[in-house]
């Protein structure tokens, strides 16, 4: 029984994570997408300009190119609850109990 409940667990994540990917790779050239996880946190597609760039074993200088990234920010009330710190309300984040 436990071992379906996982099963579904990691089919649910996989659609989520599926569906952020879609998201994010349905942005405009006028506007690039970003998603938001109240409470947890915003990814944001940027554009990176084409830059020089050195082959480590080389030395050898080469053209990177111009590509889009995905950069992710921690909502505040995320890095609160990480640093241990009193939640948007007040309420200690820290529970103690190892997460669980």
């Amino acid at each position: 029984m436990r071992s379906l409940w996982s099963s579904k667990k990691a089919q649910l994540v996989e659609i989520f994570f599926d569906s952020m990917k879609e998201s994010l790779a349905a942005g405009h050239a006028t506007e690039l997408p970003s998603l938001k996880i109240s409470g947890f946190g915003t990814w944001q597609v940027r554009e990176k300009e084409e830059r020089m760039g050195r082959n480590p074993q080389t030395g050898e200088v080469l053209p990177i190119s111009a590509r889009r990234v995905v950069t992710f920010k921690a909502s505040q009330k995320l890095r609160d609850g990480v640093n241990g710190s009193a939640g948007v309300n007040g309420e200690n984040l820290d529970r103690g109990d190892g997460g669980e």
